[in-house]
């Protein structure tokens, strides 16, 4: 019974761990500890995804792991939480262990001890990298488009101009036949004024 009892116990623990390992997996983030020296103490899987595992990356300064920087990065998050106490966040570049350059979201926790001094701090690291290039196309298609309506209403105004031109062309066109036509009846009205006179003295 002893037996027994010990064994439903052990399942009983395990069965309270999992749900805590699965959360963590499946945040869909990378988690990452990291100490008062900028050491990385504790990886979970998706950090050792991007950037290796822990065997190889525990004990390194996160600049060096995660932006391949031989000092601390500028305006870094996790300094910053370590500073005030004070949760962060903020856009990260970082490179891969297989060198492909992304975008990440941190958001950094302060870890504190009874003395409430922050002594790790954990960041929650997701890749806004496809989000990132979605919104640069984005950006990028606006600017073409905004180019290219430019073009159109110059385009539109030349038009637009050279419509105003014609008419006026063709306004011109009408008064000049009409001068002509007028010009062509007074001719007409000569020449047979001229026929009669003729055909009177021939008459005569």
């Amino acid at each position: 019974m002893a037996f027994l009892i010990k064994e439903v116990s052990v399942v009983r623990v395990n069965k309270k761990k999992e749900p805590s390992i699965e959360i963590i997996n499946g945040l869909g983030a990378g988690l990452s500890l990291i100490d008062t020296e900028m050491f990385i103490v504790w990886t979970n899987h998706f950090q050792q995804e991007w950037f290796g595992k822990n065997e190889k990356i525990l004990g390194h300064h996160c600049y060096e792991v995660y932006q391949h920087r031989n000092k601390i990065c500028p305006n870094c998050p996790t300094k910053k939480v370590f500073l005030t106490g004070k949760i962060q966040t903020c856009n990260q570049p970082g490179i891969t262990i297989n060198g492909e350059k992304k975008n990440y979201f941190l958001t950094v926790v302060p870890i504190k001890n009874g003395n409430n001094k922050t002594v790790q701090a954990l960041e929650l690291v997701q890749d806004v990298t496809k989000a990132k290039n979605e919104t640069a196309e984005r950006i990028r298609l606006i600017r073409r488009l905004k180019y290219i309506c430019s073009r159109l209403i110059k385009t539109n105004n030349k038009l637009q101009k050279d419509v105003c031109a014609i008419k006026e062309g063709a306004n011109k066109i009408k008064k000049l036949n009409s001068k002509l036509e007028k010009r062509y009846k007074y001719l007409v009205e000569e020449l047979n004024l001229t026929k009669h006179q003729i055909k009177d003295i021939f008459e005569v």
